[in-house]
Order: structure tokens, then sequence, then C-alpha cells
């Protein structure tokens, strides 16, 4: 039972779905000795898997003595960074599952740069100066122009406009109620996050939103006529509620999004060049001076603001809402995009001058490491910073 268990464990962080129990679980049967034999087959297979692209020669006793040099460096080497250079960037899954787990890292980090490829896992610091990752927080500006800051607001009804509620649920959703909606005078409210902040909203038809870091959404407090219009400035994931009599339409940075009811992301920053449209799920209308375009699950729409062109394109749309999932997700993504994403999410200003081609990184980052963990696992990658209180100076 024990050797069917490691293996369908070992399958599914192979595939990068397990859930925090299954990794704890994992954990418990790597260090069980009796596995040995199960563990030895499972690296074998790594290593003789082609498409797993592994490099160097299988020692199983030199694997297992590095399994357990990173299961006690804890106590040596408190922070450390580890490295892993055996598999290239699509066959060190595996093995950096094993040390990863092994060691008991509760949030890692898997990063990759070009031209060199590596695999780091980082063990969280406690230290009293580190600069923590956002939370749930946001303030909701009332149609009167009042304010109120939700992450200290109590649980249960917080305002009323005509027959909406505006509901603060047990989970910190916010949430919006009508009894009718005929006759209501139609009234706006805004969800701002600030830097650091994230939250989620049921909007008045049911949609279901997600703010990121530094984003607002303007909406009305019921949803009535021939559409159902927001206004958003920054980045939000959509699950929208199908109404096939009136669609939703996301007006953001020069495009207008049309849907009927599915999934999907806008990234829409006012110091990004591109606006970005992800669909995960269903079919969106993505409009602009430059044209419309339909999309189709996994297809992603860019509109530049510098040349007024839109443009489609493929990507894997489950990158576009890492954030969403609690990760950051990078795929060849310029260094001063990711300081851009951290300076929102850790709400810290960055100075970034690039000199020349600039770095670019592939991996997953857990947005629940601290500041001071992310700026070492970037800086085993040559890139050098000085931390001045709020203040990150960047030298590459």
């Amino acid at each position: 039972m024990r050797r069917i268990r490691l293996q369908e464990l070992f399958e599914k962080f192979l595939g990068e779905k397990m859930t925090p129990q299954e990794i704890r679980q994992l954990q418990e049967l790597i260090q069980d000795e009796r596995n040995t034999e199960v563990l030895d087959n499972l690296l074998k297979t790594a290593y003789s898997n082609t498409s797993l692209s592994v490099k160097g020669d299988y020692d199983l006793d030199e694997m297992l003595k590095e399994l357990k040099s990173k299961a006690g460096y804890e106590e040596k080497t408190t922070g450390r960074t580890t490295r892993m250079n055996r598999l290239n960037r699509t066959g060190w899954w595996m093995v950096a599952a094993s040390v990863v787990i092994v060691s008991g890292i509760s949030a890692y980090f898997l990063l990759f740069s070009r031209p060199q490829q590596q695999v780091i896992a980082v063990k969280p610091q406690n230290l009293t100066d580190t600069i923590l990752p956002g939370s749930n927080k946001a303030v909701l500006t009332l149609a009167n122009g009042s304010t109120i800051l939700l992450d200290d607001a109590q649980k249960g009804i917080l305002a009323k406009q005509g027959n909406t509620e505006i509901i603060k649920s047990d989970n910190g959703k916010l949430a919006y109620h009508s009894e009718s909606t005929a006759g209501i005078e139609i009234v706006y409210n805004t969800l701002t996050t600030p830097r650091g902040g994230q939250y989620e909203i049921i909007l008045p038809d049911g949609t279901k939103a997600w703010l990121n870091a530094q984003t607002s959404l303007k909406f009305p407090t019921v949803f009535s006529g021939k559409a159902r219009e927001v206004e958003l400035t920054g980045e939000a994931y959509f699950e929208v509620t199908k109404n096939k009599n009136a669609p939703f339409v996301v007006l953001s940075k020069q495009t207008r999004v049309t849907v009927l009811g599915t999934h999907f992301n806008i990234n829409s920053y006012s110091d990004e060049k591109n606006t970005l449209t992800t669909l995960l799920e269903g079919s969106v209308k993505v409009s602009s001076d430059a044209g419309d375009e339909l999309l189709q699950p996994g297809q992603q729409a860019v509109y530049s603001t510098e040349t007024n062109a839109l443009s489609v394109r493929k990507v894997k749309a489950k990158q576009a809402i890492g954030w969403k999932n609690g990760v950051f997700e990078f795929d060849d993504t310029d260094l001063s995009a990711i300081l851009r994403q951290i300076s929102r999410w850790y709400d810290v200003d960055i100075v970034y001058v690039p000199h020349g081609e600039e770095i670019k990184f592939g991996g997953v980052i857990s947005r629940s490491l601290n500041l001071t963990d992310i700026l070492r696992l970037l800086e085993t990658n040559e890139v050098h910073f000085k931390v001045e209180g709020r203040k990150i100076i960047v030298n590459p």
C-alpha cells in the first residue's frame, strides 16, 4: 500500500497537482527507510526517461546522501539557498521535488534564468526586519463618497444602498445582495486594493471577481439594462454568471472585453506597456481602436498602448492567474516585469535601470515568501540588491 501511495504522490508532484496535505504525506513516505527501494525505482525511472532529459549518472547512494543532507541542512545553515543543476529546464521536477519535500520546506521557489538554468529551494526565515508579503485588504468607496476599510470591518452587513445590502461574509469576501432591481436608482461603488493587498468580491449578479494588488474595480450596486458594465484598473480574474440577455463588459485601459459567461483574467496596469486579456474558459470578445478579436480558451489578447495594435497569441492560461492561486509564475519574463510584480505585492519602491539586454527568468515563486527570501533567490542569479527601508535598489 505504501509503495502504491508513494508512486501516486510522486506522479502528482511531477504534474504539479498536489494539495498541502499530500505534500506532507509524501514527505513522511520519503523519510521512511522502508520506502528506499521504491524511491530507488522512482529515481531510476526519472533518469531513464528521455523526455525528462536527465543529465549525469544515476547513483542511489549518492542521491540518498544528498537528499538526507538536504533534510538536515536546516539545522546547520538556516535560510541557506540550495542549488541543484542535475536536470535541465524540462527535467528537474522529480529530483527537485524530492529535495524540497525531504527538506520540509513549506514555501519554495523554483527558478531558472537564461542561459544557465537551475533549481533553487529556500527555507523562509523569520527575521524581525523582513518585509512581509501582501494579504487580503481593500477599501470600499460607496456612492456618497464614504469609505469602508474592509480588512478591519466586522463580518455582516456593512451598508445598505436602496434595496442592496453590502455584506462581508464569514470567509472575508465582499458580497452584494438585492431583493429587487425594479425602480432602483443606479449608483456606483468602487473596490480598491492597495499595494500589498488583494480581495475577492461577489458582484450583484453573482459574478465573482478576484482583485490583485493595486487594483480598482468600479461597478453598479445593481445591474439593469442590456449590459453589465464594470471598469477596471490593474488586474482581476472574473468568473462571470451567464446571462444571454445582458453581456458582461469590462472596460479597461483602451480595451473593452465582452462576455456572456466565462472565466478570464485582465492585466491592465497603468505602468505596463500592454493590456493582457487571457481566456481560461468560454469565449470573450476584446475590442479596441485597433479592431476586435474573439478569444478561445488558452489564448491571450495583447493590446499595445505604444503602437495601438491588438494581437492574439497562445499561452499557458494558468500562468496568468498564478497570482490568484498564491504564486508568481514566470516564463521567459524580463527582470523589470518581475520587479514590478514584487513592488505591488510587497508594497515597496524598486529602483532599477536595465543595462543592455535584460535577464529573463522562468519558474514559480510562492507569494507567501518574505521579501528577504525573494531577493536572496534572485541574488543567486547575479542580481544584487540594496535595501533601504521599503526602498530596493537593484544592481544587475
